[in-house]
């Protein structure tokens, strides 16, 4: 996760590839991109993988380095700007604690009894485990197998894969985790488990993406939360995503 490996940094705002306009981000004041797809941009970006090589610390490293350099070469003085709460900013605030609480109230672990087969066979099971009917199980499955796809989400340190999309098959941020009292071996890797995140398409995604990027965050600093997991320990996995939510929403009320 990048606040724990660039704790210098601080992520402005998490947006899809079809949101991001170069004009905004200058007068933003955002200084460079980072993202798990290729951008034909000139604004400054890096691509890396979703859960960060060495490579990929490289570079970022050096965009930070070669953004230090231009600041120093040429300061700007920037005077800000009062700003006072208006309408926008209370439905956000209203919408991030919506979600918050939606995440925590409906966070799910379940074990995977039947599940002795392949990798495949543990997707199609996460992705009803917060389905409200078989058409938007479908819906999930679809979307997490396209994701897969696209690269492995296994995470060797964990013996868990990461599943997550964006769905219409939810309407609200869920967050759960599958267990395997069987594991399951693929490509030589033990499979112990899968974290599930699902992330609603809709109007509010901006928010939406933020609360699980908080909740991968999470899990990336505080090593407790997997265990918990793979305790089956519901109550304590909502206790440490309670307190790391609830920073956020208070430094997010600060800010704004």
């Amino acid at each position: 996760h990048l606040k724990k490996e660039f704790p210098q940094l601080m992520v402005q705002k998490i947006i899809s590839t079809a949101e991001i306009k170069e004009e905004e981000l200058i007068e933003e004041g955002i200084d460079f991109i980072v993202s798990t797809a290729k951008l034909n941009l000139t604004f400054p970006n890096v691509y890396v993988n979703s859960i960060l090589t060495e490579t990929d610390k490289k570079m970022i490293n050096a965009m930070i380095k070669n953004i230090d350099k231009k600041k120093r070469k040429n300061p700007i003085k920037t005077v800000k700007p009062v700003k006072r709460i208006g309408r926008e900013d209370i439905e956000y605030m209203t919408l991030l604690g919506e979600e918050i609480l939606q995440v925590l109230d409906n966070i799910k672990i379940s074990t995977g009894e039947n599940i002795k087969n392949n990798k495949e066979q543990l997707i199609d099971y996460t992705g009803g485990l917060f389905a409200r009917n078989d058409s938007m199980a479908a819906e999930i499955t679809f979307a997490l197998n396209k994701r897969e796809n696209i690269a492995s989400t296994f995470i060797p340190s964990m013996n868990a894969l990461f599943l997550h999309c964006e769905t219409k098959g939810i309407r609200h941020c869920r967050f759960g985790f599958v267990y395997l009292n069987d594991e399951i071996i693929e490509d030589g890797q033990p499979i112990k488990g899968a974290i599930l995140m699902l992330v609603p398409q809709g109007d509010g995604s901006k928010v939406y993406r933020e609360v699980m990027s908080e909740i991968s965050g999470a899990l990336a600093e505080k090593d407790q939360i997997i265990t918990y997991l793979f305790e089956k320990n519901r109550n304590a996995v909502e206790a440490e995503l309670e307190t790391s939510l609830g920073n956020y929403y208070e430094n997010k009320m600060k800010r704004r």
